[in-house]
C-alpha cells in the first residue's frame, strides 16, 4: 500500500444470517439449494472440518454516491 493513500471503501450490500451447520459438504449443499433466497456454503469449525450455510436476510440500499 502506498503511504498516505486513503483506504478503499467496500460497502456490504447484504445482511447474512446462519441457516445451519453440517458435518459434510453434501448436506450443506443440499440445504443451500433448498433455500429460496441467495445462499452460500462456508467452512467452519476446527481446521475447517464443518460447513455452515449462510443465507441473505436482507439487501441494504446502495446510496447514489456508492453506486458502481
Amino acid at each position: 500500500m502506498i503511504e498516505n493513500e486513503p483506504p478503499k471503501h467496500n460497502p456490504q450490500c447484504k445482511v447474512w444470517e446462519d441457516a445451519g451447520v453440517f458435518n459434510t459438504y453434501e448436506e450443506a449443499k443440499a440445504k443451500s439449494e433448498s433455500l429460496s433466497s441467495e445462499s452460500k456454503v462456508r467452512r467452519c469449525g476446527s481446521d475447517g472440518s464443518r460447513f455452515k450455510v449462510k443465507t441473505v436476510k436482507k439487501y441494504l440500499e446502495v446510496k447514489d454516491d456508492q453506486a458502481l
